[in-house]
């Protein structure tokens, strides 16, 4: 997989959700079950905006060298981020028992196989 395809995936995977949750924080805490109140709303906005700024970060990386020393950063920050995710969405229970957050877990842990790999490789454009 070149990582100028991985870097895009990943930008717009974590684009949707994070414009989501910075313009839409009681639509998308109601969609979870999630409680009332401005703090929740807040914190909210602020994983939205987290998740943006990686997007934007990743979006404006892909066309940079990645792998080994080159882009490790980002790699790193991805990594955490995709794994973080990953592991929280693949063991969240949601009141239908739907398991639409272990899908998307799993695809999560996908592209911490994917930056794992491309960690330990050589550089890559």
């Amino acid at each position: 997989m070149s990582t100028r395809l991985l870097l895009s995936a990943t930008a717009l995977l974590l684009a949707l959700p994070g414009l989501f949750l910075l313009f839409a924080p009681e639509a998308a805490l109601a969609a979870f079950g999630g409680g009332d109140g401005a703090a929740p709303q807040l914190m909210a906005q602020l994983a939205g905006a987290m998740a943006l700024a990686l997007a934007v970060n990743n979006w404006m990386a892909r066309g940079a060298a990645m792998g080994g020393i080159y882009g490790r950063p980002l790699l790193v920050a991805d990594l955490a981020a995709m794994l973080t995710a990953g592991l929280v969405l693949v063991k969240a229970e949601t009141p239908g028992g739907g398991l639409y957050p272990m899908a998307l877990g799993v695809v999560f842990l996908v592209f911490v196989a994917a930056f794992g790999w491309l960690l330990f490789t050589g550089p890559r454009a």
